[in-house]
């Protein structure tokens, strides 16, 4: 047990052309000092286009870099027209997953499927 301090920074804004992406780094803390940094962005869609320069900070962790070779296999796999409705059950209320009228106002065709969704599907 312990009680936890989170302090969030913004460390960048990035321009991705069709929105803007927010990178921000927490860091928890208890009365013994730090216990971790974690850092984790989110996406603005039609908020881009701005000029934005590339990222100005040095990340946390390294990413893997992409590999050369093509996949060792590709799935194709058609999700379900009920999948969002059924996802909302995990807790996720964001209504961009099954309101046509907000997926129009972020600028989408229609709704989209839950990101967690499409990590469950993967993972199978």
């Amino acid at each position: 047990q312990a009680k936890v301090s989170n302090q969030v920074e913004v460390v960048d804004v990035l321009d991705r052309k069709t929105g803007s992406q927010y990178i921000f780094r927490t860091v928890g803390s208890d009365e013994k000092g730090k216990l971790y940094t974690s850092e984790g962005s989110a996406f603005i869609s039609g908020d881009g286009n701005f000029g934005g320069q590339p990222r100005t900070d040095k990340p946390v962790a390294k990413t893997m870099p992409r590999p050369n070779e093509p996949p060792d296999a590709i799935l194709e796999y058609k999700v379900g027209l009920d999948q969002p409705a059924l996802y909302r059950l995990t807790g996720d209320y964001n209504p961009l997953h099954i309101d046509p009228a907000f997926a129009k106002l972020a600028r989408f065709d229609r709704t989209i499927t839950h990101g967690n969704c499409m990590l469950g599907i993967a993972a199978q």
